[in-house]
């Protein structure tokens, strides 16, 4: 087919433009070689650090929560036996005091230098009352000695109770107290906290047995153990010194008898105590004023209440975000790294495939006579294709010089 000079830039020109299309086309998969290769070997570097980082931080979360959960049970059994041990103490003594003469004889004239005296050598308790055996209130006795006391005199238990409107207030928790110790003939402490001067008070019930007669009740002694006097709270504050969190305690309905703590939430002043158990330490996660503590929570039968310890999240898991921090470096240092060996990777492997490309492009377009530089001590894949690239155009130039020759001395018969 013959073509006109016209014709024929046209035809040069659109020759032209393919080559360079299929050499502009050529860099695109390059790329996309560069891109792919960045991308599976930051994956590589970012797989094992996060997979790493999972299991420090759930193995790290179960060791942490485990170590605090131990370290509050402990603090709150020490605490719950330090406090048991002096319940009894106090206990023992009130029990030799309900057995001496003067209280026996339920004289109330002989009764009261005998309660005042008894309150003044034991700054622990507040008040005590004496009732008789159907409940009328016989003696008073506070420790400021109030003018007032008297008033409360000759008052029957059950007509006190019946002012309150049958409400599970002071004098009716005393009511049940007071029957209590009269059915059983046993001490008895109160479940309920009262409340005097604004100084929480654990009420102590006695039987006052007859001097003559060890088997008839002939009354009974009401104690107010004073709970936030300096013997607890001085016991308290020793246990609980140095440690994040707050430690309190309760009695049956969650009313606060005592705390301490630097974590103390302010206006805290009753826990609600959903099923709390019976025997033994439980402990939970759980918010107070959006913030998050590990609780334990456990009886203490000595004052009829429970102890409770609580520690702040950060406190117990705070050592967690600083190993997120960093296990965050330790990735972006993995990712810069691994980067830079991904991209001298990339280009190790996309720079001899560029050459490959480009020396059958140059072949294809007649230049037999264009060679691969293969470093000779190279032995992986891509150098022996170029090798064989070489060998291919070193026989398309042999071929061609033959053919050349041929067609040179070659004529055609006549």
């Amino acid at each position: 087919m013959r073509h006109t000079a016209e014709q024929l830039p046209v035809l040069s020109s659109r020759a032209a433009n393919d080559k360079l299309t299929i050499r502009n086309d050529m860099k695109l998969p390059f790329n996309k070689i560069r891109h792919q290769t960045l991308a599976v070997v930051a994956m590589a570097a970012l797989l094992p650090v996060v997979l790493l980082a999972l299991f420090v931080v759930g193995r790290l979360r179960t060791e942490l929560t485990y170590q605090a959960l131990h370290a509050q049970k402990s603090l709150a059994e020490a605490v719950r036996q330090g406090i048991q041990m002096q319940i009894k103490t106090w206990i023992h003594q009130l029990e030799h005091f309900v057995e001496t003469p003067a209280i026996q004889t339920m004289n109330a004239a002989t009764q009261k230098p005998v309660l005042f005296k008894f309150l003044d050598q034991n700054p622990l308790f507040a008040s005590a009352f004496v009732y008789n055996s159907d409940g009328t209130i016989i003696n008073v006795a506070y420790r400021n000695r109030n003018k007032g006391d008297d008033n409360l005199l000759g008052a029957n238990l059950s007509q006190l109770g019946l002012k309150e409107a049958g409400q599970p207030s002071t004098w009716g928790y005393t009511i049940l107290a007071f029957h209590d110790v009269m059915k059983t003939g046993e001490l008895k402490i109160s479940a309920h906290i009262s409340s005097f001067n604004q100084k929480a008070q654990l009420m102590v019930f006695l039987p006052i047995k007859a001097f003559d007669d060890s088997s008839r009740i002939v009354g009974i002694l009401s104690i107010a153990l004073h709970l936030d006097g300096v013997i607890l709270q001085e016991m308290i504050e020793g246990f609980a010194s140095g440690r994040r969190g707050f430690l309190i305690l309760t009695d049956r309905i969650g009313s606060i008898i005592a705390r301490k703590g630097q974590d103390l939430p302010p206006g805290l002043e009753k826990a609600t105590l959903s099923r709390p158990p019976e025997i033994g330490f439980e402990s939970i996660w759980s918010k107070l004023d959006g913030q998050e503590y590990l609780v334990t929570l456990g009886p203490v039968n000595s004052i009829n209440g429970y102890i409770l310890v609580a520690a702040p999240s950060e406190a117990v898991l705070g050592f967690i975000g600083k190993i997120l921090w960093g296990m965050g470096l330790l990735t972006i240092i993995s990712l810069v790294i691994s980067g830079g060996f991904g991209l001298v990777l990339a280009n190790t492997v996309i720079e001899p495939i560029q050459r490959l490309i480009e020396g059958i492009s140059k072949v294809s377009e007649g230049d037999v006579a264009h060679r691969i530089e293969v470093p000779d001590e190279a032995e992986d894949e891509l150098s022996d294709a170029g090798r064989a690239f070489n060998e291919m155009a070193g026989s398309l130039e042999k071929n061609r010089l033959i053919g050349d020759i041929w067609s040179g001395t070659w004529k055609p018969p006549s």
